[in-house]
């Protein structure tokens, strides 16, 4: 049974896309492209009591948006969501910024541009086949994924910041990991375009959701808590290799050319997929 109350909506807002992790690769004549994990970074430095993002609603807002202002005037709406407290200050009317792009982009290297943007997909297809882990967290041990699912809404939402390129079955694959919630989205580079457009494979997400962090921990049961990184084996049979901070682990996965969702089997059980 999936958590209800999922609401995802347009908003009249700006945000910083602050990029984390960062892979290169070739594209048609070795045409050099980069793919950047749009993480997102507020600051905070506890020495000198200096923090870049405040809530929404802690701000006086002189936007030239009715619906907008009322919005982030709203616990209901906007309110909560983490807003830079120095970008869209310096003019009036103020301009919200956010922290974090909640996806992925493609660059050109020779001319800078963004040739494509993953705009609200992982957050679509987390709602889509893990609600109960939804934009979720692992930080307070003596809580549940479920308890903490929603908890990065207000932040950066998936918070991806992992990617890896490789090569499977003659295609050019891409591997991205959400920050938080141990999510794992395979996109794979369609051949017949003049520029790399990644097309949406597949969404995993390992460990259980059945009992605290703690007991996950225990049991062996928490998958890839807080990933860190992502390395593609292309050698052999190709292989990711995925380490995650709050779980101390490292994940071995096989890429594999089946069809996705897995269908349920006559017993009653899910056939196992891996891209």
């Amino acid at each position: 049974m999936g958590i209800v109350g999922i609401v995802m909506a347009s908003r009249n807002i700006r945000s910083l896309y602050q990029p984390d992790k960062v892979a290169f690769f070739t594209w048609g004549a070795d045409v050099p492209y980069l793919v950047t994990t749009d993480e997102g970074r507020p600051t905070n430095i506890p020495g000198v009591t200096f923090q870049d993002y405040s809530r929404a609603t802690s701000l006086t807002w002189s936007v030239d948006d009715a619906v907008l202002e009322s919005e982030l005037n709203s616990n209901a709406n906007l309110g909560r969501l983490y807003v830079s407290n120095i970008d869209g200050f310096d003019v009036t009317p103020n301009v919200p910024y956010a922290f974090g792009g909640r996806g992925f982009s493609i660059w050109n290297t020779q001319s800078m541009a963004r040739t494509w943007e993953s705009g609200d997909e992982l957050e679509r297809y987390s709602r889509q086949y893990f609600p109960d882990t939804f934009n979720g967290n692992c930080a307070t041990f003596s809580q549940t994924p479920v308890q903490e699912m929603d908890a990065r809404s207000t932040w950066m939402g998936p918070e991806l910041n992992s990617v890896a390129v490789g090569d499977f079955d003659g295609r050019s694959v891409m591997v991205l990991g959400s920050g938080r919630n141990g999510l794992l989205y395979v996109y794979a580079l369609q051949p017949t375009t003049s520029t790399p457009v990644p097309e949406f494979q597949s969404v995993h997400r390992a460990g259980e959701i059945d009992a605290t962090w703690q007991t996950l921990y225990a049991r062996e049961d928490m998958g890839d808590a807080i990933i860190s990184d992502i390395k593609i084996s292309s050698s052999g049979t190709p292989i990711v290799i995925v380490t995650s901070e709050a779980s101390g682990s490292i994940g071995v996965y096989t890429l594999a050319d089946e069809a996705w969702p897995p269908r349920t089997l006559d017993d009653g059980s899910l056939e196992d997929s891996q891209e």
